[in-house]
């Protein structure tokens, strides 16, 4: 619902300013092929896909995408470490990456690990990130915590040097849980 909420009041502003897009992103789906080759167990229940992930680090990538925009609605659970970026496909079997190499996304706070990229407050909370492969840009929402309204604050970032195709890659450590919205 406070996602609705923000989007809403993004649409709002948007139309203010003349920029408005009214289209709905449907979400990309989880490659599922390498979810099971990388180890993750997999449980499906009404439109969302809970992935338990063996020890780490270990990726749980999407579908990949050479244009257009791909979504991601997630949320991780379990172990608090873990890393959300945009991956290029020549390293999607490659989880360190996240760690060494990304420039486009975000870790956890509970993240101890050396990352290049800014820590959000996001375990259990959802995460919505929209990427757009032809415009280079990504957006991450992280629902808003109820005693702080920071969180809740869409994100955008250029990027540039990426060849497509690229995919949303989490990279996780054992025994974290991470919900994806399937529909």
């Amino acid at each position: 619902a406070k996602f609705e909420k923000l989007k809403k009041m993004q649409l709002q502003a948007e139309k203010l300013r003349g920029e408005v897009r009214e289209l709905t992103v449907p979400f990309t789906p989880v490659d599922m092929d390498r979810a099971h080759q990388n180890g993750f167990a997999c449980e499906m229940e009404s439109g969302k896909c809970y992935f338990k992930s063996p020890k780490g680090p270990v990726l749980l990538v999407s579908q990949p995408a050479t244009k257009g925009l791909m979504r991601w609605k997630l949320r991780c659970d379990g172990n608090s470490s873990f890393v959300v970026a945009l991956i290029p496909e020549a390293q999607v079997q490659n989880p360190k990456y996240l760690f060494s190499e990304a420039k486009v996304g975000f870790m956890s706070t509970g993240t101890s690990r050396p990352c290049k990229l800014m820590k959000i407050d996001c375990y259990q909370r959802w995460m919505e990130i929209v990427v757009d492969v032809d415009n280079e840009t990504i957006q991450y929402v992280v629902e808003e915590d109820d005693d702080d309204d920071e969180g809740s604050i869409p994100r955008n970032q250029k990027f540039s040097g990426l060849q497509p195709p690229l995919r949303i890659a989490v990279a996780t450590f054992l025994d974290s849980i991470i919900e994806v919205h399937l529909a």
